[in-house]
């Protein structure tokens, strides 16, 4: 009984103790959001006095969030003052830029779904996975199931291969050093030697093919989509049963359908 009662109030204090902790998390965000939109309203830099005035701050607790902020780059000091750092303006122009895939993206990828009746996929390359951005089904009853926001290895997918194969050699190893290339189905790369192997042939060929690397009985094709920089921003694919995988309708469709999306967000190449 006693050891039962000290377990009780050891997960009580627990509890307590990760609220409190939670609560402080929670402030100490708001206050940093607060401060951010602070220094975006303003026209001219900010003193630290009136940055704790305006927030209702002590000075001490204005002082250590603009360093972490000064740290990070999302501030800066100018004129004896504090003004928004470059960091802010980069994750903006991020926002700005995924927007703008969004909506140039949705008439493409509703087309290229009506036109071939298969699942349209519209993702964007994070380190060795994609994140799914846009996602059109097939309302065929044998299909492909997948949801936005979903992340998936980028090895195992024409989405994901399309986009690495715009790295160099080098940059592909970076990205996967250390990583396991797992095996989701027999035909998966496991092997770095593989996949570059096979983004060797995705460059020469310009567009990407998951031969049931990440289902059986599934396959896509996929290409890059580049924006004005020329640098790849997302991979779009169709994906079909094996058995309804028409390889060359199909590749010319989303070779020339990320090509338009490309020329829209400015590509000229």
């Amino acid at each position: 009984m006693g050891l039962k009662t000290v377990s009780k109030m050891s997960q009580v204090t627990s509890v307590t103790n990760e609220k409190s902790a939670w609560g402080t998390g929670v402030k100490s965000a708001e206050r940093t959001l607060d401060l951010l939109e602070l220094l975006a309203d303003s026209e001219e830099a900010l003193s630290l006095s009136q940055i704790a005035h305006r927030l209702d701050l002590p000075k001490s607790s204005a002082h250590g969030l603009l360093k972490t902020l000064e740290r990070r780059g999302f501030a800066r000091l100018a004129g004896g003052g504090y003004q928004l750092g470059l960091k802010a303006l980069q994750v903006g122009l991020k926002y700005s830029d995924a927007s703008r895939l969004l909506e140039q993206s949705e008439a493409i990828v509703l087309r290229l779904n009506r036109v071939t009746n298969e699942t349209v996929h519209l993702a964007t390359l994070e380190g060795p996975d994609v994140v799914f951005l846009q996602i059109k089904p097939s309302t065929q009853p044998l299909r492909l199931l997948s949801a936005v926001g979903l992340r998936q290895s980028a090895h195992v997918s024409s989405v994901g291969k399309a986009q690495l194969a715009t790295l160099t050699d080098e940059e592909v190893r970076a990205i996967y050093v250390d990583r396991i290339l797992t095996a989701l189905t027999p035909k998966t790369l496991t092997t770095l030697e593989a996949l570059l192997a096979d983004l060797h042939r995705t460059r020469a060929r310009g567009y990407a093919f998951d031969d049931e690397e990440s289902h059986l009985g599934v396959q896509c094709v996929g290409c890059a989509v580049r924006d004005a920089s020329g640098r790849a921003v997302a991979g779009l694919s169709i994906s079909a049963p094996a058995v309804r995988m028409r390889r060359t309708e199909f590749v010319s469709l989303v070779m020339e359908a990320a090509a338009e999306l490309s020329r829209r967000l400015g590509f000229a190449g």
